[in-house]
């Protein structure tokens, strides 16, 4: 599969900037328990927060982008705001700073998630589609490995601040590329867009299904507390992150074309029951242990985010493609506020293996939802 220019481009601009929230991200929940004396719960609240103050700006930032038939504006301010949060990292002192730093980190990829989704669609045919966002989602986990790796060189001279403040220079390099992005033709000079139409019945469906698995999603901040109650140093658990992205990287690519080839669900389901085997794995493990569930997660990642994506613009027209996309990120965004508030609140007052089980449940209902939702589907 030739790749576009705008998928060359966006998987730099995703290296960049996942390589720079990944010196951070991984170290946040430590600094945040450690450092700054929040509790697990807090740390569900902030996730959970700065996604769904996010929700509204993807479903807006989609059909805004339809409606004026342009994506680049959108995809260069979302990655500025997303550079200019890391600014606040530095000087905060109390877990509300992190959360407003969050919420704004959050509010620049909800303006950009949709549009540069579309961006990539708009050039890349329905058939290498899965290969495509696959792409993407290995150039944004290689930059995480990274990022988490010479987080780990770091971690043991530098301060947490220190490191956030490094953090800067990727993110700025991202915002740079983001101008080498074009408009494609056909979304420029659409016609008669239709952004105001309902989207299909069987994309609001499948939508609805992502956001039943993200409301019983549990972050990989949890996976980080968990080796860190279990003993796991900030070495090893970086390490541990890093292995998470590795798997991630290498195998998004393999899952977005075997996704082209057996179909959307078949693969997404794979991912779901791999994701219910690394919780249930949670539930049991510790110490070194845990660096399976890290793997497990990984690779139920990899078969789920491109696959997703790529399930979501097959079923709708060009001039609908980045609404549908909106829809998607907003769904998701929208359910991890209830979601990590949910599972932040059994981690505290239930323990680990309860939550792991609730997060079982919530993955059950999920791929049965995939399943009613799709079941006329060829993917």
């Amino acid at each position: 599969m030739a790749r576009s220019r705008n998928l060359k481009y966006s998987g730099w601009i995703s290296f960049l900037t996942d390589f720079s929230s990944n010196m951070i991200f991984p170290l946040l929940p430590l600094h945040l328990t450690r450092v700054l004396g929040a509790t697990p719960l807090l740390v569900g609240l902030i996730e959970g927060a700065a996604e769904t103050v996010a929700a509204a700006l993807k479903l807006y930032s989609g059909r805004w982008s339809d409606r004026i038939a342009r994506r680049k504006p959108m995809v260069v301010l979302g990655y500025a705001l997303s550079s200019l949060s890391k600014l606040l990292f530095l000087p905060a002192v109390s877990w509300l700073l992190v959360l407003g730093a969050r919420v704004i980190e959050r509010i620049g990829k909800g303006i950009r998630s949709a549009p540069r989704d579309a961006l990539i669609a708009d050039e890349v045919p329905a058939e290498h589609r899965g290969a495509a966002f696959g792409w993407q989602r290995a150039m944004d986990g290689a930059g995480g490995c990274l990022g988490a790796l010479a987080a780990l060189a770091l971690i043991g001279t530098l301060s947490y601040r220190d490191i956030f403040a490094l953090a800067l220079i990727p993110a700025v390099l991202a915002v740079l590329l983001t101008f080498g992005l074009r408009e494609s033709a056909p979304s420029v000079r659409s016609a008669a867009p239709t952004p105001a139409a309902p989207l299909p019945v069987e994309v609001r469906r499948m939508v609805m299904a992502c956001g039943v698995f993200a409301f019983g999603h549990l972050s990989f901040a949890f996976l980080i507390l968990a080796g860190g109650d279990s003993g796991l140093s900030d070495q090893r658990l970086l390490l541990g992150y890093a292995l998470y992205q590795l798997i991630y990287t290498l195998l998004s690519p393999i899952a977005g074309r075997w996704s082209d080839k057996v179909g959307r669900r078949f693969v997404l389901l794979t991912g779901y029951a791999l994701f219910a085997a690394s919780m249930t794995g949670l539930a049991f493990a510790s110490g070194g242990a845990l660096f399976v569930v890290f793997m497990l997660y990984g690779i139920a990642e990899a078969c789920i985010d491109a696959t997703q994506r790529a399930w979501i613009t097959d079923r709708v027209a060009r001039e609908q493609r980045a609404t549908a996309l909106g829809a998607y990120h907003g769904a998701i965004a929208l359910a991890a506020l209830p979601g990590g508030i949910a599972l932040g609140l059994a981690w505290t007052t239930l323990g680990v293996p309860a939550t792991a089980i609730l997060t079982l449940i919530g993955t059950a209902i999920a791929a049965l939802s995939l399943v009613a939702a799709t079941r006329v589907s060829r993917h």
